[in-house]
């Protein structure tokens, strides 16, 4: 069941829609800080037509909105409860042009069952990591926001606990944010979405969907590819489907820079301009 959505205060004064503040904070602190879709010379301008794959809540449209005027945006979201959100901020706009998808999107048209993380929404995915390496992983980051946590008094006292509780509570928060629950989601191609809406340029194409990269990617038609100016990619798996979808995109006329996540050795972000 859909519930009303609640506001929150962003560090910026904005104020969103939201699911959960710990995911929120996240997501704001990658886009608005980290400012990770502009680097490597990535850039937005006005009226730019933008792809939006894995939209989430909306922070990438609310930065737009600052940052890009009168940009057309087609934001795309599979899980019915974000897409709800997700609506409700796209709503909230001033100065971009956003069309809210309730979509997956992959290399066909049909459905699919997702494991959405209603208090990670942002983790949603069609491909969940269900293997031990994950969970290390997934502890190994609970640490180090223990290590890093902004307030000092709560800071020094995790840090200051035995190991083996340490490890004993960073295994329950994992556990905690990683409770999921099956949805059944419709799926979409990226050339089925150029037709429907008319797009004949995509200035920015950002791709952001927990393992379905390479699959949204084999959705675009050979000829689809001329239409896509820049891209960014988030890309999980770790080398080597790192290294099939960096050589598709030098393949389609691409340059491309490589940045390593700093909290997760198995996520790449993957930046092309077209030549």
């Amino acid at each position: 069941m859909l519930r009303k959505p609640r506001l929150y205060r962003l560090p910026n004064g904005r104020s969103v829609y939201y699911l959960n503040k710990t995911d929120t904070d996240m997501v704001y602190q990658e886009i608005f800080v980290e400012d990770v879709y502009r680097q490597h010379e990535m850039t937005f301008s006005a009226g730019d037509c933008i792809l939006d794959i894995g939209a989430n809540t909306g922070l990438f449209e609310l930065f737009l909105d600052g940052e890009c005027p009168s940009a057309t945006v087609y934001a795309c979201e599979p899980i019915p409860a974000v897409h709800q959100i997700l609506s409700a901020n796209i709503g909230r706009l001033k100065q971009i042009k956003a069309t809210a998808l309730n979509i997956g999107v992959s290399n066909q048209t049909g459905s699919s069952t997702f494991s959405y993380f209603p208090r990670l929404s942002c983790a949603s995915t069609m491909y969940p990591d269900l293997s031990s390496e994950e969970a290390r992983r997934g502890r190994a980051f609970v640490r180090e926001q223990f290590r890093t946590h902004r307030s000092a008094t709560l800071r020094y006292q995790l840090t200051s606990l035995p190991e083996f509780l340490q490890a004993s509570l960073a295994e329950r928060v994992r556990k905690y944010y990683g409770y999921n629950q099956p949805v059944n989601c419709h799926l979409r191609t990226v050339a089925s979405l150029i037709d429907e809406y008319g797009i004949e340029k995509i200035d920015f194409l950002k791709i952001d969907a927990e393992r379905s990269e390479r699959e949204i990617l084999e959705g675009l038609r050979p000829s689809d590819w001329d239409k896509v100016k820049q891209l960014v990619v988030e890309v999980h798996e770790g080398d080597v489907v790192r290294l099939e979808i960096e050589q598709m995109l030098r393949n389609q006329g691409f340059t491309v820079a490589v940045d390593n996540n700093p909290h997760f050795e198995n996520i790449f972000m993957l930046y092309a301009k077209r030549n």
